[in-house]
């Protein structure tokens, strides 16, 4: 498992550069939208979308970084 979670991350980051990599070597910027544009567009369009990614996105590290330690026994928290 630790494989396939491993290869779905590496496979994001290279979609990510693929994708920023198109967008910042068109020379028309309505060629290629970055993510941060695309993000500014969104968030223009509707709102509440910059406080639900944050929310998703804080949720997430709180559920991933919380103090949790697997080499522990005892701590059968995971």
């Amino acid at each position: 498992m630790v494989i396939a979670w491993t290869a779905l991350i590496i496979a994001n980051i290279v979609i990510f550069a693929i994708l920023e990599g198109y967008a910042l070597s068109r020379s028309d910027p309505d060629a290629g939208i970055t993510l941060s544009r695309y993000l500014w567009e969104a968030s223009k369009a509707w709102p509440p979308l910059t406080f639900l990614l944050g929310a998703v996105i804080g949720g997430f590290v709180v559920h991933i970084l919380w103090r949790w330690n697997p080499e522990d026994k005892q701590d059968n928290r995971g």
